[in-house]
């Protein structure tokens, strides 16, 4: 049973997401690569190992970037997906175009689906949004049969590291004084630990880096908001953004990420251009993604 903090966190998320339902495929290009990557892996995977699957549960599903493409990859499978705002649950579905998919408003924690009703369950960039991913990763353990796989990837620890250190900057300049705290990503280490103490025991594990350039911090928090991830300072009503202290930050963050200044700190490639971007007086920012790939042992 949730407690009053998770249940506020459910719902200012399932209000984030809902509010980004239409404009998110336009926006959300990081997720959508992530989804691709996610997939190529499952199929990779069950090639391998020469497995058939009857049934797929896509955690998540937002307006149906993987599910659809499921639904392709594996045509005689059973597929379903759920999202905790509904929606960008109407989106996928309105997405679907005679594909037989089942789609449900459901959170996370909570999946409405019997036990043992799925051969994989995947979700691609949600449980770094999830309360507790314990007992998230507890439901997927239920609704997959034994044997089954369950494939992920989630944002970790390394996400927006240079908003992170401007802030801690920030933070000691000020005394901490009026500043929300700032959004925290788990360490790959404790997303591992929490699958093997649900069930799981992990088949893979791989971890990419990718940076994506922005004009101004402002236009980095205006994408995070734009696509439902909501603000990256979690407490909304001292929001950074509505004081002084956003200018301060901003300066700090394009002192120490911008182009010249990344590049020389950290090693940041400029060979991809961002679109509409100019690359001359841009800033850098960090994106962590980790990708498991996990099975429930089949009981005996």
């Amino acid at each position: 049973m949730m407690d009053n903090n998770k249940i506020r966190l459910s719902k200012r998320i399932r209000q984030d997401f809902a509010r980004a339902a239409l404009e998110y495929d336009r926006l959300a290009d990081l997720q959508n690569q992530a989804a691709i990557e996610l997939l190529q892996k499952v199929q990779d995977h069950f090639k391998l190992n020469s497995k058939s699957i009857a049934s797929i549960l896509d955690v998540g599903c937002g307006t149906g970037m993987v599910t659809s493409r499921l639904k392709d990859t594996f045509p005689n499978a059973r597929v379903a997906g759920c999202d905790i705002a509904h929606q960008m649950v109407q989106v996928a579905l309105g997405k679907a175009c005679g594909q037989k998919l089942v789609l449900a408003t459901a959170d996370g924690a909570a999946l409405p689906f019997k036990a043992k009703s799925f051969d994989l369950v995947i979700s691609s960039l949600v449980y770094q949004w999830v309360a507790n991913v314990e007992e998230a990763f507890s439901e997927a353990h239920r609704v997959l049969d034994g044997g089954g796989v369950f494939a992920f990837s989630t944002l970790t620890q390394g996400t927006l590291k240079e908003l992170r250190e401007c802030y801690r900057s920030l933070n000691e300049k000020t005394s901490g004084s009026g500043l929300p705290p700032i959004m925290a990503f788990l360490e790959t280490t404790h997303i591992e630990s929490a699958l093997k103490k649900n069930g799981f025991d992990i088949i893979s594990t791989e971890n990419m880096v990718q940076v994506k350039w922005y004009k101004e911090l402002i236009d980095l928090l205006k994408t995070i908001k734009a696509i439902g991830a909501g603000n990256p300072f979690t407490d909304g009503d001292k929001s950074l953004a509505r004081g002084s202290s956003l200018k301060r930050l901003s300066a700090i963050y394009k002192e120490r990420f911008g182009t010249v200044g990344a590049i020389s700190a950290t090693n940041y490639s400029l060979t991809a251009t961002e679109s509409g971007v100019d690359m001359e007086s841009a800033i850098g920012a960090t994106y962590e993604i980790t990708s498991i790939i996990a099975y429930k042992k089949s009981q005996k």
